[in-house]
């Protein structure tokens, strides 16, 4: 009975809402967490894909912060030099509406910047595009990475935040989490609704009269020692496995949509990012033409 009414609860319209409720719900049955427990492996009302989700609910509170963060390295943020005009082009291309500003450090974290403050700067208010982004800053949450998820939900839930600044031991940035990745934890992962499912691992190929491959759609996961074959090059990879590693090896910084490099006579360009992170998903590789000289 217990685990059909979490079922229930689970997929209100709100599906925040829907995770406060069932976590006060867990709390009020704490003794009978087993109990509910073994209704949700032998009930043969409750389907696989909500037998899992439940699972998630009941792991919810073993999990911390650490686990479900994005990584430093994989951070998306503005120097505190940048302006509204610089700022906005990162938005756009990034594909996301809150943005850490850094000061001197990667350890030093100013504030967000949000994309609705900026447009409307700009567009509202006439302001300049060379205006400091550091005037439109938003106070910033942070929390240490081993903070419980639970606890992150309602902490977030109760300051009004959607992202927050993962700080480690030592006070240190260690990364940041956003409130849909706490729900992840549940409900799995939040794709965006205009990514389009592709698992084949080669998008698309064109080769010449000779039949080399001169250029290609491929997946950003798509690994280099196969494209040594396609392309019949060799390339240095040390530390990196991936098409999408090799390209933000290359650049010095997260991969975003439109990045490019040149290496070893190939030009790698990220064209598509797909899911709630905006991840690169998908590079096109093409052999760079030798201009003919006189």
């Amino acid at each position: 009975m217990i685990a059909n009414i979490l079922v229930g609860v689970l997929f209100v319209v709100n599906i925040a809402l829907a995770v406060s409720l069932v976590l006060v719900c867990l709390k009020l049955c704490t003794k009978n967490h087993q109990n509910i427990v073994t209704q949700i492996e032998e009930s043969d009302e409750i389907r696989e894909e909500d037998r899992k989700m439940l699972r998630s609910v009941f792991e919810f509170g073993n999990t911390i912060t650490r686990e479900v963060m994005v990584h430093r390295t994989d951070m998306i943020t503005l120097d505190r030099d940048d302006t509204y005009g610089s700022a906005l082009t990162l938005f756009i291309r990034s594909g996301f509406s809150r943005i850490p500003v850094m000061g001197e450090n990667a350890d030093e974290i100013l504030g967000l910047a949000y994309f609705k403050d900026v447009v409307k700067e700009i567009f509202l208010h006439k302001k300049p595009r060379n205006k400091s982004i550091t005037a439109v800053l938003r106070k910033v949450l942070f929390v240490p990475e081993s903070k419980p998820v639970d606890d992150l939900f309602r902490t977030m839930q109760d300051e009004r935040q959607h992202m927050a600044l993962v700080i480690d031991e030592y006070g240190g940035i260690s990364g940041l989490v956003t409130l849909e990745d706490t729900l992840e934890e549940i409900v799995g992962e939040l794709d965006d609704e205009h990514d389009a499912a592709n698992d084949d691992a080669v998008v698309l190929v064109e080769k010449d009269e000779n039949d080399e491959t001169i250029s290609c759609i491929l997946l950003a996961k798509y690994l280099i020692s196969d494209l040594q074959q396609l392309f019949g090059v060799q390339i240095e990879h040390d530390n990196v496995d991936t098409i999408l590693g090799l390209l933000t090896k290359a650049i010095g910084r997260v991969a975003i949509k439109g990045s490019h490099a040149e290496i070893n006579g190939l030009k790698f360009e990220a064209v598509q990012v797909s899911g709630r992170k905006k991840q690169v998903s998908k590079i096109s590789v093409e052999k760079v033409r030798e201009v003919e000289s006189d």
